[in-house]
Formats: C-alpha cells, structure tokens, sequence
C-alpha cells in the first residue's frame, strides 16, 4: 500500500481508452454508494474568477465527489467503475510528509475525485437509491447541478 518510507503503488486505471472486466452494475454501485456514504466527501463551492479588465468577477459552481483512503485495493475497485460508467475523474496524493507532527503509523492516502458536472450528475443517478447518510446532499448536489 502506500507508506511514508516505501511507495508501492498497484496500477490504477486511467479515466480513457481501459478495459475492464465486465461487474454487477447493481452490486457496484450498493458498495460504492456505502463507501461514499462512509469515506467520501460530497462537496460543492462557489469559485471566482476575474472576468476581465473591468474588475468584475465571474463566479462558477464547483462540485466534487471525493474518497480518500489509504487501500490502494478499495481506489482501484472505486476507478474500475469511473472507468465502466466513462466517468471524468483523476487522482492525488495525500502524502503524510506534510505534517509536522506526524505518527509513524500514518500511511498516506490516495484520493480519488470526480469533478466534471456531468460525471457527478451520472455518478449520483446511480448512487441514489444506494445512499443513506448523504443521500440528501446528493439530492441537493443534483438539483444545483
């Protein structure tokens, strides 16, 4: 997995042009809405960015959907289905180096996010008769987007 000493990293599938296995498209996405539900994080903000010389702004609704963990196994299984839903997505590292008070026992994190509006759209559309706990932030996310 992924330790601060020693990095082995399993092959992750990209977001374009993998072959996967066929899955139990039900089955995937009951597990995957219960990981969201425990390890993810729906998150919508409004960002802002100049919009020309005038000084005015242009402000743009940014959601993502995102799971961080340290089993490389769980990201692998959670990129498979992006990649057989044809969802947009990528991936960064949370290494543990960039905590002073760190614990030896910390391993770092691999997160892996979806950000395109209508990746999450498709991605909630079929997560929602699966969530418990987020459920109605999915529903809000959905009616934002």
């Amino acid at each position: 997995m992924l330790n601060a000493g020693t990095a082995e990293y399993l092959e992750l599938p990209k977001s374009e042009n993998v072959q996967v296995r066929p899955i139990s498209r039900e089955g995937d996405f009951g597990w995957l809405a219960g990981i969201i539900d425990g390890e993810g994080n729906l998150d919508f903000s409004v960002q802002s960015k100049p919009s020309g010389q005038n000084g005015s702004r242009n402000e743009y609704f940014c959601p993502k959907i995102r799971i961080t963990n340290t089993d490389m196994r769980m990201i692998k299984r959670i990129s498979e289905i992006y990649v057989s839903e044809k969802l947009v997505f990528f991936y960064a590292l949370n290494s543990v180096k960039r905590y002073k008070d760190r614990k030896e026992t910390w391993k770092n994190q691999m997160e892996i996010t979806v950000a395109s509006q209508n990746s999450i759209a498709k991605l909630l559309h079929r997560l929602l008769p699966f969530l418990v706990n987020k459920q109605k932030i999915a529903e809000l996310m959905l009616g934002t987007i």
